[in-house]
Order: C-alpha cells, then structure tokens, then sequence
C-alpha cells in the first residue's frame, strides 16, 4: 500500500506553523493585556465649519499730524478666530511716529527699503459676531517735510478651538 504526502513542501508547512504561532501569542498577549487595563476614554476635538471672514480699512483721516484709520472685521464663520495685523511701508518712515492699533504699538522691523510693523493676536472674534472696528492711528512728525506714506495692511485670521 502506498502513501500519499500529506506535506505541500517545506515553505508551507512553516508558513503554516508561523500563522498558528501568530494567532496563539496574540490571544496570549491579548488576554495578558486585559489584566493591566481595566478602562479606557477617548475623545474627539475636530470641528468642521465654514471659515468666512472680512478686513476693510477707510478712513484716512487728518488732523493736523495725526491720520486716523479704521480697520472693519467682520467674522461670519462658525468657529471664532484670532486676527494679527501687518502695516508694511514701502520706504524710511523716520518721520512718523510707531503707529497705534487699538492704543498699542506693533513690533517694527525693517530692511532697509521697507518697514513692518506687526501686531501678532491682537484680539479673537466670537463667531457669527457683528464687525468690530480697530483703530489705526499714525501720526507724523513733520507733516511739511514728510510728503505722504504709501503703506498696505495685511490682516490675516486664524481659527480657534
């Protein structure tokens, strides 16, 4: 009588013996585990919402030496937001005074063709909120000597948790 092999080779028979190793540590491991860890919490701070805001400036303003602006936001969004502003002058501005936004001056840097002044999380803005309106005021030493002051401002927004 002849027998038949049982056996698909060597490779098979490991590679059977590697899944059943697998699977016995594992319930092993597993049930080692549950004695440490008698609960656990989770949670999930992810917030989808639509992010609609707005800056306008107007203004512009003159008495005497002082030009007043005023910097409207508005945040239409679902989700309140954190605003810093960016006054950037195109040339030397020796002849002003550090400008003011809501009474505080800005961090100034310059490169020497232009001069920047920051004002890094100036306020946060609930949402849905009506438009908040931040003065600007800068005001120049000279104002005969001085000419006009070229200047853009850049608001950006950063949403908040």
């Amino acid at each position: 009588m002849k027998h038949k092999k049982a056996s698909k080779g060597i490779f098979a028979d490991v590679a059977v013996l590697i899944v059943c190793l697998a699977i016995a540590t594992s319930c092993l491991a597993s049930g080692m585990f549950a004695k440490f860890v008698s609960k656990s919490a989770g949670a999930d701070l992810a917030r989808v919402a639509s992010f609609n805001v707005d800056a306008v400036m107007s203004g512009g303003t003159e008495d005497t030496n002082v030009r007043n602006y005023t910097i409207t936001l508005s945040n239409n969004s679902e989700t309140a937001v954190r605003y810093t502003v960016v006054l950037t002058f195109n040339k030397d501005v020796s002849g002003i005074v550090d400008p003011k936004l809501n009474e505080n001056a800005g961090t100034s840097s310059s490169d020497g063709t232009t001069t920047t002044f920051t004002w890094t999380n100036v306020g946060v803005i609930p949402p849905k909120h009506t438009p908040i309106k931040v003065p600007l005021v800068i005001e120049i030493i000279n104002p005969a000597a001085g000419g006009e002051y070229d200047f853009n401002v850049n608001v950006s927004f950063e949403q908040v948790n």
